[in-house]
Parts: C-alpha cells; structure tokens; sequence
C-alpha cells in the first residue's frame, strides 16, 4: 500500500471505530435482553458472526499494514510480566486462604471448548479490531479511539455476567461493580493502552490470560469476588506501569534537565544515603522493641470482628509491676501463657497473693480462656491496628514453617 492510501485510510480510523462501537454496544444490549432459551445460539453462532463481519470490514477498509513494530520486543517482554505476575498472585492467594472449588471451570473437552468458542473467540476478534484501528488512527485521534474502544469492549467482555445480573444472579451491588464491570473495563483499557505502541501478542495476551484462566481452573482462591477482583486489577495496574517505564523513552527536555542536575548529584545522593540509613535504623529499632510501642501480627481468628487475623497490631509495652495500674477490664492486652495471646480482659480477681488476675477471652469465642493471666503475664495493651499488613508475614512464616 502506498503512502497515499495509507493516509486515506487513516482518516477513515475514526469513523470505522464510531461504526464498529454502535455495532457493538447494539448487539450487547440485545445479548443482555436476549431470551434464556435463545441465548445459546446467539452465543455460539450470532455474536461469533458480528464480530468476525466487524473484522473483515475494519480490515478491508484500513488495509494490511506491514510496517514493523519497532518496540515489539518490549511490549511482549511485559505482556509475560504481566502473565506471572498474575500467577504469582494466584498461588500467593491459594497460599494465604486456600483454594476453593471453581463452579464455572472447565472439566470436559465439550465445556473447554464451548468457554474458547463463546469468551476466547470474542477476545481474539475484539483485539484484533482494536489493534488495527488504533494503529490505523491518525496521532491526534489515536487516544480517542483507543479509550471508545476500551470502554465498548469492556462492555462485550461482561457478557454473560451482565446478563446474569439482569436476570438476577444473586450478586450484591458491590459484587457486581467490581467483578463483573470493573475487572472488564481494567483488561480493556490496558489493552488499549498497550495497543498504542505494542504488538498484537502483548494486546491479546491480557485479556486471553485475565479472561480465560477463571474458566479454565478447577480451583480459585477461597476469596470474595471483590477481593479476587482487586487484586487482579492491581497486576493489570502494575503491568501498565511496567510498560509505560519501559515503552517511554525519556524526552529531550528531560535530558536536559538531568544534564544540568549532574553537578548536585553527588550531594543529593550522600544527603539520600544518610537519610535512608537513618529511616532504616528507625524501622529496625520499632520492630526490635527498641520503643515504648512495638508491632505485633494477629496469627489467629480468635478476635475476628475486632481484630482479624492478618491485621497489625500497634502494642503499648507495660513495665514491670505496672499492669495493676494500666490494664483495666475490657482492656485488649498481650500476654504470654506458654504462647502469646492476644485477648480481651473481660474480668478480674484477687488471688491468693491478693495481686489482681485478669481472665480474658477473644471477641470470636464462645468461652474465656482456661487459666488466670497474672501481673506478670502481661506484656502490653493493644492501642490501634491497621488490617492486612501482616500478610506477608504470615506467608513467609509459613514458608519457613514448611521448609
């Protein structure tokens, strides 16, 4: 093709993606209304016809553009990236909450196929509409086109879930925000983003891999929909960073300014060193007890509601012979019984030595706790906690544990 042709057709860029997103969002909105009792049909026959009538016609139109892609080694670099962050991610969450048995999976060649036919199909087609046309776009309407794309192709890959929320699935609100519209919209406006400068392998990629996994695994992480839907949109996130750092070359200003910076560089990279010793040792010091208030992860259940397991708790230390006068009833202290507990003191007594005996309980049992806690037992009193931060913790703890 010629260069002016070329030019024709890219002019032609916009209007196609105007026509190929009206085509689109009139066919979603009839699968959504679709009868249950059609809706295999227009599945596996209907919307697998539209869109391969949209591919021939975006191609015939914008013609076969043979230019290289000079950055196709670095989009498809990041697209595998993308792939193990996503499977670091899964086995980290199986690792953390256990795997529960996946409804949807795959567990026949008729139902494999059936999820390629219907999901994988859809994708492989809408990438390819997407990657032509937005390579296709002239440079001022490339960002137009590249996010109508995203948001109608998002609104395809929901499919059978937005069909089900009509028809009353059973999700919650946020549920359904999340996991049936966010995720979507996530995979679609990062492959649009990666379509700008990529290739096709690195714009197929995320939403075959993000798309098809759930459906092709017999087990997925024993979390709620909105969790699993966050977290993955969070390596999405992190794959776009990824690629922006690594597709974006620094511009000639930047340069420049870096340039004239170089005579500073020695002294903001001393006055960067003595700061980061200094932020270190302070962090190394809180969590070696150095403070008055020293960290405390929550391993078990037994204060869920108040304090779930996986949380970070924030501990006032209690010195010696002063848990008499600090530690009150309904007070959530730390203590030591052979291991550590952290319980809420729900009672107290004299003992025999007439010093004061806590008997405490976790806010998620049903029966206090089996002995007296003693002056001496307690270490601290819980003062504030922050949840989640000590996931990693527990992780690496059990990895140790199975090692």
């Amino acid at each position: 093709m010629d260069g002016a042709a070329l030019t024709v057709n890219r002019t032609r860029a916009f209007a196609l993606s105007a026509f190929v997103c009206t085509a689109i969002i009139a066919l979603q909105t009839a699968f959504i209304f679709m009868p249950g009792d059609f809706l295999n049909f227009f599945n596996q026959t209907i919307r697998i016809m539209v869109y391969v009538t949209l591919v021939i016609v975006v191609y015939s139109v914008t013609g076969i553009d043979r230019r290289t892609v000079r950055k196709a080694y670095q989009s498809n670099l990041v697209a595998v990236i993308s792939t193990l962050l996503y499977a670091a991610a899964f086995i980290i969450l199986i690792w953390m909450f256990g795997g529960g048995n996946n409804a949807m999976a795959a567990r026949s060649i008729h139902m494999a196929f059936r999820w390629f036919w219907e999901i994988g199909m859809i994708v492989i087609l809408s990438e390819m509409i997407r990657y032509k046309l937005i390579k296709s776009a002239v440079k001022g309407e490339r960002n137009t086109v590249a996010l109508m794309l995203a948001l109608v192709f998002a609104l395809g890959y929901m499919g059978h879930g937005l069909w089900a929320q009509v028809r009353g699935s059973g999700l919650s609100v946020p549920e359904f925000v999340f996991n049936t519209a966010l995720m979507p919209l996530v995979i679609s406006c990062v492959a649009s983003f990666f379509a700008m400068e990529g290739s096709f392998v690195s714009v197929i990629s995320i939403p075959l891999v993000h798309l098809m996994v759930p459906r092709y695994m017999p087990v997925l992480p024993n979390v709620g929909l909105i969790a699993f839907s966050l977290v993955f949109c969070g390596v999405l996130v992190a794959s776009a960073v990824i690629y922006n750092l690594i597709m974006n070359d620094a511009s000639r200003a930047q340069k420049l300014r870096v340039k004239r910076l170089g005579k500073y560089e020695n002294k903001v990279f001393t006055l960067f060193n003595a700061a980061t010793v200094a932020v270190l040792g302070v962090i190394v010091a809180f969590f070696l007890n150095a403070f008055p208030i020293y960290p405390l992860v929550i391993l078990t259940d037994s204060m869920s509601g108040t304090i779930d397991r996986g949380s970070l708790v924030f501990v006032q230390r209690v010195p010696e012979g002063r848990a008499e006068d600090m530690v009150g009833e309904g007070y959530i202290i730390h203590f030591l019984r052979g291991i550590e507990y952290v319980h809420r003191t729900v009672e107290f007594r004299h003992g025999a030595d007439g010093r004061r005996e806590y008997i405490t309980q976790g806010d998620a049992n049903e029966r206090p706790d089996p002995f007296f806690v003693t002056q001496d037992d307690v270490l601290g009193i819980a003062r504030s906690h922050l949840p989640f931060l000590g996931w990693p913790y527990i992780f690496f703890r059990a990895l140790f544990q199975a090692f």
